[in-house]
């Protein structure tokens, strides 16, 4: 069987031309939107072009994700999840289920940051 990177073989193929079509239009046509500063945050940091981009529209998603959620709009300046963190307090429909995982004996493992 064929592996592959982060997606499993039946991933949704629209979905992630859509997603990484968003990152690209954010760092090719967007120079001061936030976003595009975390991509050069990694870059700078030396993760090669190809991953941050995917980090970026893994990002994306997030965002997208929320505000589907949340019924919310998209603001800038709001701030966001930290990369490599599960974003747990920012999204208190999360923080309901991770409290009920807690009480059955699975929980978050992103972080060993202290929860409520």
């Amino acid at each position: 069987m064929q592996q592959t990177r982060g997606l499993c073989l039946t991933h949704n193929h629209h979905l992630k031309a859509i997603f990484k079509g968003a990152a690209t239009t954010v760092i090719t046509q967007h120079p001061d939107e936030p976003l595009n500063a975390a991509y050069q945050r990694w870059l700078a940091a030396g993760t090669k072009p190809n991953l941050a981009k995917v980090s970026l529209a893994r990002k994306i998603a997030a965002i997208a994700l929320v505000m589907w959620k949340t019924e919310e709009e998209y603001d800038s300046s709001k701030p966001r999840p930290l990369p490599g963190s599960c974003g747990f307090s920012a999204l208190p429909f999360l923080r309901r289920r991770w409290r009920s995982a807690t009480r059955a004996g699975r929980g978050c493992s992103c972080s060993s940051r202290s929860r409520p």
